[in-house]
């Protein structure tokens, strides 16, 4: 086991109402290549508060030496063998202090005002406990090649399991953000490779709705390395029937565009 960061020094953040601490988990494994622009991304947000834990899988590339030079800025960071993505990320947020919580994947972004707009909406919108942002999509070098209209989601469709990727879209992960109240009521099950984040918003869905920032918060970066490129896995772990969600599904795709009720505007 590898470790390091400001914890190591006794040096711990604190959350409160006014000012809450927002705990960001990387999990990664041989993520070399983007790595450094993902921790720069979390790094270089204009809202100061943030508590950035990454949990490496016990990569053998250059991650180490990466997450070595940033060990004066990044809170914690471990590196071990682990099952998978979601054992890295659920040991991260048990490791977790703030109230407010979300993980990016080793090849994602946010932008500078990401954080602090979240903030914002979950300081002043108390009955808010889950948000996203508009979805938006990079490539290799970082440039933007895709932003989509902001949806709104149905709570219901999210519990039934239509938001899969083939009937009403994709729910965009690297912009969801969530009470750590929510996590700790359904966390994630850290048996599954690929589809861990669907069936944790379904679970999220149970009890809570899903609200819209008109605003990209983040970015999902298309590369050739990507486990999310194994869609037929993917649905084989949804464990969800598939057919009449497919015939379904023009009219939830309109649905979803057009329905605007939890939007939140920002001024």
């Amino acid at each position: 086991m590898v470790e390091g960061g400001l914890r190591l020094k006794r040096e711990v953040k604190r959350d409160s109402a006014e000012n809450p601490l927002v705990s960001i988990i990387t999990p990664c494994f041989n993520g070399e290549s983007f790595l450094e622009k993902t921790i720069q991304s979390v790094l270089g947000q204009q809202y100061e508060n943030v508590e950035y834990i990454v949990v490496d899988g016990g990569s053998s590339d250059s991650t180490l030496d990466i997450l070595s030079k940033y060990q004066d800025r990044v809170d914690y960071f471990i590196s071990e063998p682990d099952s998978g993505m979601y054992e890295a990320i659920d040991k991260g947020f048990k490791l977790a202090s703030g109230s407010i919580f979300a993980w990016i994947n080793a090849d994602d972004m946010y932008y500078p005002y990401t954080i602090q707009t979240i903030v914002r909406v979950f300081n002043n919108l108390k009955e808010v406990s889950w948000i996203s942002g508009v979805p938006s999509i990079i490539d290799e070098t970082g440039a933007m090649i895709n932003v989509e209209a902001p949806k709104s989601y149905q709570r219901n469709w999210i519990r039934k399991g239509y938001q899969r990727g083939d009937v009403a879209g994709f729910l965009q992960q690297e912009s969801m953000f969530f009470r750590s109240a929510v996590y700790k009521r359904y966390p994630l099950n850290t048996s599954l490779k690929l589809a861990g984040d669907y069936h944790l918003w379904k679970d999220f869905a149970k009890s809570y709705e899903l609200y819209t920032v008109k605003s990209v918060l983040s970015s999902f970066r298309v590369s050739s390395n990507q486990l999310s490129q194994d869609i037929e896995a993917y649905y084989s772990e949804c464990n969800d029937p598939g057919s009449l969600m497919r015939a379904l599904s023009p009219l939830l795709k309109l649905f979803c565009i057009i329905d605007r009720r939890k939007h939140i505007k920002l001024i």
